[in-house]
């Protein structure tokens, strides 16, 4: 597997030098979205850190939200790019 990655990364190395030899740039691509809302849970503070008992308090209160049995309220934002 090893020199199956790097024979790859000979190959791309050898096409970034011919690209370079004759000044081409690299294709980009770039993708626009309209009317896109995106919604997630965010932990802040100390609930952030990735500790075991801050674990088990997230996947405890993602089984309560997917049962319907929580009774906080989420406030939603609205962030524009």
């Amino acid at each position: 597997m090893k020199s199956a990655n790097h024979d790859l990364e000979k190959l791309f190395d050898q096409i970034r030098h011919r690209f370079d030899e004759v000044g081409l740039g690299f294709s980009k691509v770039e993708v626009r979205f309209e009317h896109l809302r995106v919604e997630c849970f965010v932990q802040v503070g100390s609930r952030a850190l990735p500790t075991v008992p801050n674990y088990i308090c997230n996947i405890v209160e993602a089984v309560v939200r997917r049962v319907g049995l929580s009774r906080k309220r989420v406030e939603l934002n609205d962030v524009v790019f």
